[in-house]
């Protein structure tokens, strides 16, 4: 078995709001030249306080928070086996602790974690991996699943059976990319049903907002962001892309060249999947007309299963929406990942049917085909019942046509 590592998808883990770094406690300063050290030999005796019986210690510290008893155990082995067995339930959601507390005991570690290598995810209050290692068993094979996870640097691309995968954005310098591995490592956890299965749903989460400049006096904001969302088993994705002209200087009497959206969009090959070219799909948009007589514009890619929707913003800006089906992740040769992934010279006709990514996305609420089908079976069909298992109401209508064609 080859290593493989699996990455975050965003571009700049800095710029974006999911995944952005924290800033780290500085280093010491270095000691001065002429300052005498001390040995360099470790003190080996123990402080007092860690000379005294465990059940001194305890009552010593019973009136003390829950995070400053969590502090305390942080600091040596012996504080945390002592105090560690009753302040940890106390201190986690796992246990008996509030969020808020479990927060606060976040805090706490961000200080000692180095940013490079870890990610503050906020949906499931934890520290995840910004990159991890597993093996790749062989292509044929039909499971995959994170185990003994090692830190090695091994480029996706490395591996013969690998897919190239998906690239948003700018040909030369994509915004979001995904690769197999990242997708079946993120299903891995949906269909392990275990928290520390394969990845965190929102490793895929990502939003950020850039400017380019493209004139003297004006730039190009890009807001975008990436919403993933599991639905029937099928791992849907979201991209907005929200762009409008920011004038960064005021002249007067001189002439000076324009470029609009759709022209910065055609020189930066910006895609919207890999066969898809963002400035291509905006030109029947931009045709001389009022911003409230503009239509949206909508399309389907004719190699994978992509749908999108451009409009006219009241700024004059643009947003371009998308949503794709990267499939169940369960099989590199799934047919809805080989057509995402596939480039534009290796690509073929993709066969929509009546399969509707936007409505599965927008509509459909349960993650499992199980969770649907027991939808169905005790919807009243008007919303009134209430489901106590997901903890809000059945949908008013159910889109079962929408769900068969997924």
């Amino acid at each position: 078995m080859s290593p493989l590592t699996i990455l975050l998808p965003c571009h700049s883990h800095n710029g974006c709001t999911y995944h952005a770094h924290w800033s780290q406690a500085p280093p010491a300063a270095a000691q001065n030249s002429n300052t005498p050290t001390r040995a360099s030999t470790p003190v080996s005796h123990p402080s007092p306080i860690q000379q005294l019986p465990a059940e001194l210690l305890l009552n010593i510290t019973k009136d003390l928070r829950p995070i400053e008893q969590a502090s305390l155990a942080l600091t040596c082995r012996l504080f945390a086996s002592t105090l560690g067995p009753s302040i940890w339930p106390a201190v986690s959601q796992a246990g008996t602790a509030s969020w808020r507390d479990h927060d606060d005991v976040l805090d706490l570690l961000q200080r000692d974690l180095p940013s490079v290598e870890w990610w503050r995810c906020r949906m499931c209050m934890m520290f995840h991996a910004r990159s991890k290692a597993a093996p790749i068993e062989d292509a044929a094979r039909s499971s995959f699943h994170l185990r003994n996870m090692l830190p090695f640097k091994t480029s996706p691309s490395s591996h013969p059976d690998t897919p190239r995968g998906l690239a948003l954005g700018a040909a030369a310098e994509p915004l979001y990319t995904v690769d197999f591995s990242l997708v079946r490592a993120v299903m891995d956890r949906h269909f392990g049903a275990r928290r520390y299965d394969g990845l965190c749903l929102h490793s895929l989460q990502c939003a950020r907002k850039r400017t380019w400049p493209v004139t003297q006096i004006d730039d190009i904001v890009v807001e975008y962001s990436f919403l993933p969302k599991i639905v029937l088993d099928r791992l849907l994705l979201r991209a907005t892309y929200t762009l409008w002209s920011k004038r960064n200087m005021y002249v007067q009497n001189m002439v000076l060249s324009d470029l609009s959206i759709a022209d910065f969009l055609r020189d930066m090959h910006f895609k919207t999947c890999n066969h898809c070219f963002a400035g291509e799909v905006l030109r029947g948009l931009m045709r001389p007309a009022a911003p409230s007589e503009r239509a949206p514009l909508r399309s389907r890619c004719a190699f994978c299963p992509t749908q999108s929707i451009a409009y006219v913003l009241s700024n004059g800006g643009i947003c371009i929406r998308t949503w794709q089906n990267l499939g169940s992740g369960r099989d590199a040769k799934d047919r809805r990942w080989v057509h995402l992934s596939s480039g534009v010279a290796e690509a073929k006709k993709y066969a929509w049917g009546s399969e509707d990514v936007q409505e599965a996305f927008e509509r459909i609420l349960c993650s499992t085909r199980d969770e649907f089908e027991r939808q169905v079976e005790i919807s009243d069909g008007r919303g009134t019942w209430y489901d106590p298992q997901l903890e809000k109401s059945v949908y008013k209508t159910l889109p079962t046509s929408v769900a068969e064609a997924l």
